[in-house]
């Protein structure tokens, strides 16, 4: 059994974070195809840094974070964005129907579910309809005005 110093994994060699990064910067640049892999830029340690100290897998998990810190010291990292999203009571849903197989009188019978997700509060209404016409999306849509309405009117009980 081979045993590892966990220690020499987490913490770059020298000889990597010494290394220039030049090739890592052209990079950038260079159509996709063109770009330095980890193996090569493995091997170029090797090669032109006598990096003899240092494993691939050491070089792998250096290069993972320091690409990422490339590019975003140059501006080109991915920004996290979020968007928060506001709701009126009532106001929205999402609506989708899904088929649904269910055990009917010992047989197996395809049915489709309605749901209907509430936009503000996130509560969901499901039904299960024979067929997924018209009939059922009207029918479903009075389920998803009723709910709208409970969840619109400030004092309205929860019956669930």
């Amino acid at each position: 059994m081979r045993v590892q110093n966990k220690g020499l994994l987490r913490r770059p060699a020298r000889s990597i974070s010494q290394a220039p990064s030049r090739f890592w910067t052209a990079d950038l640049e260079a159509p996709r195809k063109q770009r330095h892999t980890v193996k090569r830029i493995f091997e170029r340690l090797l090669d032109e840094h006598d990096a003899d100290e240092i494993s691939y897998q050491m070089v792998r998990g250096y290069v993972a974070t320091r690409r990422e810190e490339i590019r975003i010291e140059v501006g080109r990292g991915v920004v996290e964005v979020f968007v928060p999203q506001t709701h009126k009571p009532g106001a929205e849903a999402e609506v989708d129907f899904g088929d649904v197989t269910v055990r009917l009188a010992g047989e197996l019978v395809t049915c489709y579910l309605f749901a209907v997700r509430l936009s503000y509060s996130g509560k969901a209404v499901h039904r299960i309809f024979a067929s997924a016409g018209q009939e059922a999306f009207f029918e479903g849509q009075l389920l998803d005005e009723f709910a709208a309405e409970r969840e619109a009117s400030p004092g309205a009980q929860n019956s669930d």
